[in-house]
């Protein structure tokens, strides 16, 4: 063999590969021509002629024609080759049995040619799978085409030998290519110029030769009609070929298990709508390929696929189910759609395993045992501990190959999470990652990537079929497959269901993680499309405080509605994907989803308004709070509405500048439904304002030449260094504009307000407006600070039109430390701030969830937030990233209108109660009230003894019954114990009954869930 190298070192391999694309044109037997078509748009319907073109703008089409389906000779495969112009759902008789896509040209219907005619529907939309569009779409070709199947089986030999010697060792590379130019040298190709050239538009390697200046006019292979002697020369040759590359050794030592396998994208390039006939078309395309190889089998993944699948198809979706029932298709994930792990809450992540086991539960008598995110952008600590609640004990993922720096060090280990909780977790990789088209190098490239983690145990898995567009397997992928599984020198290859696989292994001494899985790229989805990621907090904190309101009323005698929790529920996990919750989708995802989240909060505010009128008595002299947490808070209440201003005990309602009321006072109970008389005497508070700073008796906030700064009278000591305010950082990354962001830039610019004017001047409140204006973008900024309390507030209300660069909070803190704490799902996480290190110097953009905080022994500064989940902290400066201006795939990525709040404020040793508390006040909907509302949280309150070192986060009614769940976790990473009150159970996330339980104690994070009888 000839070893080329340098620009041409795979010389010989496409050598190879040109001399195989000669062969398949002789596979086709004959092409005849469907014609007499319609099309369907818009319910219209007309004749259209092939080649003719259809409106781009209008879709889906239908195209429809009655065919005769003539029945084939033996060892033939009859096909649809039909090309509208992009991808397209093809049904037979009514019922959908395949698809059409750049992937998969050729259907085949053999097992449906009975000499009879059949309806013909292609329901076609002019995109490719990746979301682009065809803007000039036509009936290009419509054939029923014969394939020698004897043939084409060969031809696929040929082309998995040559890839075959991409994977061999080097010792037997030689040895590989003179057997298959040896067998190749065994076919007398019929090799005249018309010979050639009436089999050339067959030939993908002919590709090039159409584009030159005047390219040759080919006629249509409309069938070759083949010598018998050269078809049994090429049968012989591919079996020649498949029994001398067998005779060169055995397989390694390693079995690699796949299973079919379409990763679809539940929004991405394209939007939901679109990928709801993806999944018909994939699911649909699995379900063919069941029905033709008894070998095949396939696995997927989020009930919300399914659910899709059964409304869109609901006839197909009972034969899913026997496949399901027969272990040739698997389930896999537990969860409603493959999620976000950063910046998705704790509670939310429950749900999406609640949810989609339930589901799975309900419809297919199974839940899943393996967590599988193959494509989520790192995975937060908490995860093993929810996973391990929902009935998971494994964990799946490709996506830590992607690491920019460093390489992620085993492909299986045991990942321990932020409670202690531990599960088996495998790393695997492949040509395509997930989206593997199952060839020998994937084989090898699995088999070298576990060596060079040090694995043990003796397999790895692989998913096989074209994906995040969807699409699926396909059928030369099965017939490599039967020549790869008796291939030499590489693992063995084997279909098997991976749960399978997985509970018969014993799984012994693998290496633990004990931390987060932090992604080492695509760093800036926890920033970009700002308003999905606002949208998802005010949901997940609405749905919270109506689910409590609605369960104390369930708890009364009412009914608790069920339906409409729920639907919201499930409609923010859907946006909690791993593509849309991030931010790196195209902006139609952001429009559709963000008009259904509007919506589902419309709902949900409308039920908790009825509930908290229902319970309130009118009275113009009376404020009730609400409080629906388990905390004891302070009463700093911002953007209240429906109340009237003055003194009401030790509370003072003031209307601030914006038109919004804030309710200032004390703290409000736990539970509680605290009612505050009206008094005449107006409450003093110890408030200054002037142009350069706002004051009270704690803090001062003032405005120096380079910068703001907050001064702490009581520990008489400024909280940061100069430079505090924002900063204009050019962000312009490397390639995945809306998912990653750069290490460093070339260009910062802190911004000078143009303006700076007193806004507020009360008693409870007073505050300074600041704007400013950046590359078309303007910026409000109200610095405020309260009455009795020391933080201070930033409300920004920004209209961004700025492209490619990132707005920064930047925080140049006066601390010592070397690392900081961030909340997280569930818990908190401690990082270095440091960059001693690699893997230090890849965390410069890190994720979090409500707040952080920076400590001394004795003295710290907290940040918190009401919608913003992204930030650098090295060394003591703090950078929270608070929008970006990324064109791809959105051109007008976070063009518009942003509000959201920061709040600091300076904290001594106990800071862990007082941040989580601020954090708490400022996310979680505090209902406000002018009149006098009841005890309505009673009956809830009652179930438990107080304790606030166990936090509240959910409290519903169970999914399959009437009881009351409630579920808690410890959130500062302490033990602590819980008392509870009546008939309790203590349950799961999955409301699985464990035992009756009175005391309960909680290691550090823990998360618990309790049903407590009506």
């Amino acid at each position: 063999m000839y070893y080329s190298s340098g620009k041409w070192k795979d010389l010989d391999y496409r050598r190879l590969k040109r001399q195989v694309s000669e062969l398949f044109p002789l596979s086709v037997v004959s092409r005849k021509v469907i014609d007499e078509w319609t099309i369907e748009s818009d319910g219209k319907v007309r004749k259209i002629k092939i080649g003719e073109p259809w409106d781009h703008t209008r879709f889906p089409v239908i195209f429809r024609s009655n065919p005769d389906f003539n029945r084939p000779l033996q060892n033939q495969i009859v096909s649809l080759e039909v090309w509208t112009g992009g991808e397209s759902l093809v049904k037979i008789d009514s019922v959908p049995f395949g698809e059409i896509n750049e992937h998969h040209k050729f259907l085949d219907i053999t097992k449906l040619c009975d000499g009879k005619s059949h309806l013909l529907e292609i329901e076609s939309v002019p995109k490719g799978l990746f979301g682009t569009t065809n803007y000039t779409p036509s009936l290009e070709k419509a054939f029923i085409t014969i394939f020698d199947e004897e043939i084409l089986k060969s031809v696929i030999t040929f082309e998995a030998g040559a890839n075959f010697i991409e994977a061999a060792d080097e010792e037997i590379k030689d040895s590989v290519y003179g057997i298959f130019m040896n067998s190749l040298g065994m076919i007398d190709i019929p090799s005249s110029t018309a010979d050639y050239a009436s089999r050339s538009l067959d030939d993908e390697m002919m590709v090039d030769l159409m584009k030159e200046w005047e390219a040759p006019k080919f006629k249509l292979n409309d069938g070759v009609n083949l010598d018998q002697k050269i078809k049994v020369q090429i049968v012989d040759a591919a079996k020649y070929l498949e029994k001398h590359l067998k005779d060169l050794g055995e397989s390694l030592p390693f079995t690699i298990y796949a299973m079919g396998h379409s990763h679809i994208d539940y929004a991405w390039l394209w939007p939901l709508k679109e990928t709801k006939r993806k999944i018909v078309r994939t699911f649909t395309n699995s379900l063919r390929m069941l029905d033709k190889f008894p070998d095949f089998k396939f696995v997927q993944s989020s009930s919300a696929y399914y659910e899709d699948f059964r409304e869109r198809a609901p006839e197909l979706f009972e034969k899913l189910r026997s496949y399901v029932k027969a272990g040739r298709w698997e389930l896999i994930g537990g969860s409603v759609v493959e999620f976000d792990a950063n910046l998705t809450s704790g509670e939310s992540l429950s749900r999406q395993f609640l949810y989609g086991q339930k589901f799975f539960e309900k419809e297919f008598g199974k839940r899943c045992k393996i967590g599988y995110l193959p494509d989520t952008f790192g995975f937060t600590w908490a995860l093993p501990q929810i996973m391990k609640e929902s009935g998971i004990d494994y964990f799946v993922t490709t996506k830590l190959v992607w690491s920019d720096k460093n390489q992620f060090p085993y492909s299986w280990f045991i990942w321990r999470g932020l409670d202690g909780s531990e599960v088996v977790t495998h790393l695997f990789t492949a040509l395509e990652g997930y989206n593997s088209p199952l060839t020998p190098k994937d084989l090898r490239l699995g088999l070298d990537f576990h060596k060079e983690q040090h694995g043990s145990v003796p397999f790895s898995i692989l998913t096989f079929g074209y994906g995040d567009g969807g699409g699926g397997p396909t059928d030369e992928m099965m017939y490599r497959y039967d020549f790869m599984k008796r291939m030499p020198n590489l693992p063995r290859l084997e279909i098997k269901n991976f749960e399978e696989v997985f509970e018969s292994h014993k799984f012994k001494n693998l290496p633990t993680i004990d931390d987060e899985l932090y992604l080492e790229f695509h760093r800036g989805t926890y920033t970009n499309q700002s308003v999905i990621k606002r949208l998802n907090r005010e949901m997940e904190n609405l749905l919270f405080a109506t689910e409590v309101i609605a369960t104390a009323d369930y708890a009364g005698g009412a009914e608790y509605p069920y339906d409409t929790l729920t639907n919201a529920r499930k409609t923010l996990a859907k946006s909690q994907f791993h593509d849309v919750l991030p931010g790196s989708s195209i902006g139609e995802v952001y429009r559709e989803f963000a008009s259904m989240l509007e919506e589902e909060k419309e709902k949900t505010r409308k039920v908790m308004d009825e509930i908290i009128l229902k319970h309130t008595k009118p009275h113009k002299e009376r404020l009730s709070i609400l409080n629906p947490t388990n905390l004891t808070l302070p009463i700093v209440l911002r953007n209240v509405n429906g109340v009237d201003e003055g003194s009401y005990g030790s509370c003072v309602v003031q209307k601030g500048k914006d038109g919004k009321m804030y309710v200032i006072g004390k703290e409000i109970e736990d539970l509680e439904s605290g009612v505050f008389e009206k008094t005449a005497k107006s409450n003093v508070g110890k408030l200054k304002v002037s142009e350069k700073a706002i004051e009270n008796e704690f803090v001062k906030f003032e405005i120096g030449r380079n910068g703001w700064n907050i001064y702490d009278k009581k520990r008489k000591r400024y909280l940061f260094k100069e430079g505090f305010g924002l900063v204009a950082r050019r962000d312009i990354p490397a390639d995945f504009e809306a998912w990653d962001v750069p290490y460093d830039s070339e260009k910062e610019i802190t911004l000078v307000p143009d303006k700076i004017e007193i806004f507020d001047a009360g008693n409870a409140m007073a505050s300074l407006r600041f704007e400013y204006e950046f590359e078309g973008s303007k910026i409000e900024m109200v610095a405020r600070v309260y009455d009795g309390y020391d933080l201070i507030d930033f409300k920004f209300s920004i209209d961004w039109h700025t492209r490619r660069y990132m707005l920064r909070l930047h925080m140049p803190t006066d601390l010592l430390t070397r690392e900081a704490n961030f909340e997280i799902a569930y818990g908190a996480i401690t990082r270095r701030t440091t960059r001693n290190n690699s893997y230090e110097q890849a965390k410069f953009e890190v994720p979090y969830h409500r707040w952080l905080n920076l400590s001394e022994d004795d003295f710290g500064i907290s940040v918190v937030n009401d919608g913003k989940y992204g930030c650098s902290v090295e060394e003591n400066n703090v950078n929270l990233s608070l929008i970006r201006g990324a064109t791809m795939p959105d051109f007008y990525s976070d063009e518009g209108h942003h509000e959201f709040t920061i709040s600091v404020f300076p904290t001594d040793k106990e800071w862990k109660e007082k941040t989580l508390k601020h954090a708490v006040l400022l996310n979680t909907p505090i209902p406000v009230a002018q009149g006098e509302t009841d005890d309505l949280f009673k009956s809830v309150r009652e179930l438990f003894e107080k304790n606030e070192s166990i936090l509240l986060s959910a409290v519903k009614k169970e999914e399959d019954g009437k009881r009351i769940v409630m579920r808690f976790y410890e959130p500062y990473g302490r033990r602590s114990t819980l008392k509870l009150a009546r008939n309790c159970v203590l349950s799961n996330i999955l409301e699985d009954e464990i035992k009756s339980v009175k005391e309960v104690e909680f290691r550090p994070f823990e998360v618990k869930t309790f049903i407590f009888e009506k």
